[in-house]
């Protein structure tokens, strides 16, 4: 779903159409990936 709406927003910005004021980014699930292998939850945030 996410992968479809930044195909729509990419699409808006090459048309020239309406842009949003503002991106929202939700890191869901990073921390919980971390604590189940025994890491610090910050490190399942770093790439």
């Amino acid at each position: 779903m996410a992968k479809k709406q930044l195909g729509k927003m990419k699409e808006a910005v090459l048309s020239g159409g309406n842009l949003p004021r503002h991106i929202a980014f939700i890191m869901d699930g990073n921390g919980r990936w971390a604590k189940k292998r025994g890491l610090p939850r910050l490190l399942g945030h770093h790439e």
